[in-house]
């Protein structure tokens, strides 16, 4: 009886997991609910654990907790400086909320085929969501209880996933499976490209690299072709999806350029660029705080340093350039930290499955996830809004989860 409730438990959390993907971008606060349960859940092991005095821990996972509470700290560091709003720490806070999950997998034997299988229906269903409120309903944008540029991040993230587990599917010789997943990333990538973001591709280009370098020792001149083509074919596409948006841009850039006219989307983004960059110079350490770099660029519109019309943005539009200028150096390094402190992780328990590529495809997808949400942070802001900071820190950690549990683990 004890095993049949455990081997049903071990299927809810693993169906619930795997169902996280799949909500977010269709219902509001959907991204909060599942993270929230399993939460409970991860408290509730925890609490085993301190009871049964098993309350050892790794020393990666002590520098994880250490990176994910600098992300917080120093957001509360400068609302103490500037006495700005305790609502902001929102945001943050739920970061280092979000990691007794990981005591989930110490005292569970997860299904990771109900995972992937539902992570599968995610990639489908995102893109046959966006296929029909783009083409049918005649929306302007797919999910559009969200600013087209998240949503087009978000589902770009899941794809570079799709497209890491096609590459094991394929080492394994899972032919089927490969297939599946390959149609499974191509349908994540058309949802993203339907949100209209260049930023995304941007993430793509840098997380294709990565699953390619990661998994260089599959790489023959045959695979290497085939990876070309579907470079250039994702290429072709997106140009040709986003062409009027790409031409926009070609002519943005040439009239700041020749006629100083940069009241453009690529001439403020520009100038915003410069604006952050000169905020960190002016207050390196703690930056300007929550609501000091809005008044920041009033100044400097004011000056003339920037346009009137750039001083009336409210981020950077660009990650690190945001949080150096709102929380210095100290911010940037929390958020490098956020970014760097797991893709060690991963990398390091890659080393040590080096026969195990069930485990290593965790970290090959942990990898590459950071590196398209860096990528894409290059032209966003991402981690500043909810659904964006709960999709990030609740793949990481179950990603990180994942290969852990299955670190010794026989294929």
């Amino acid at each position: 009886m004890e095993t049949l409730k455990s081997s049903k438990m071990a299927i809810l959390l693993s169906c619930l997991m795997g169902m996280f993907f799949i909500f977010p971008l269709f219902a509001q606060t959907s991204y909060y609910i599942i993270p929230g349960i399993l939460l409970l859940f991860g408290l509730y092991y925890m609490g085993l654990n301190i009871k049964q005095h098993q309350t050892q821990m790794e020393a990666s996972t002590k520098i994880l907790i250490l990176a994910f509470a600098s992300y917080l700290i120093v957001p509360m560091l400068s609302m103490f400086e500037y006495h700005g709003r305790l609502s902001f720490l929102d945001i943050p806070c739920k970061a280092l909320l979000l990691l007794p999950i990981l005591t989930i997998f110490t005292r569970v034997k997860l299904n990771i085929h109900y995972f992937i299988g539902l992570f599968f229906v995610a990639c489908f269903s995102i893109g046959a969501g966006a296929v029909i409120e783009k083409f049918y309903l005649h929306w302007a944008d797919p999910f559009m209880k969200y600013n087209r540029i998240t949503a087009g991040n978000v589902a770009m993230g899941i794809a570079m996933l799709a497209f890491s587990l096609a590459i094991y599917y394929y080492r394994i010789k899972q032919k089927g499976l490969t297939l599946i997943s390959s149609l499974a990333f191509i349908s994540a990538f058309m949802a993203s490209l339907l949100c209209m973001n260049r930023g995304a591709l941007v993430g793509f280009a840098l997380g294709f690299v990565a699953v390619l370098w990661l998994n260089r020792d599959l790489l023959s001149k045959k695979l290497i072709a085939f990876f070309v083509i579907v470079a250039i074919a994702s290429g072709g596409v997106a140009y040709k999806v986003a062409q009027s948006r790409w031409n926009l841009v070609d002519g943005e850039i040439a009239q700041c350029v020749d006629s100083s006219h940069c009241d453009t989307s690529i001439g403020i983004r520009l100038q915003l660029y410069k604006s952050a960059l000169r905020g960190m110079e002016e207050k390196p350490i703690l930056g300007w705080g929550v609501g000091g770099t809005n008044v920041m660029r009033q100044q400097q519109a004011e000056e003339g340093f920037i346009s009137h019309v750039a001083g009336t943005y409210t981020h950077a539009h660009n990650i690190f350039l945001e949080q150096g200028s709102k929380f210095g150096i100290l911010g940037l390094l929390s958020l490098l930290s956020v970014f760097l402190v797991p893709m060690w992780i991963f990398a390091k328990n890659i080393k040590v499955a080096l026969n195990n590529p069930l485990s290593q495809v965790f970290g090959i997808m942990g990898i590459t996830f950071i590196i398209t949400i860096m990528g894409c942070g290059l032209t966003d802001v991402l981690m500043r809004h909810r659904i964006g900071n709960m999709f990030y820190f609740t793949t990481v950690i179950l990603l990180i989860g994942f290969q852990k549990m299955t670190l010794h683990k026989k294929q």
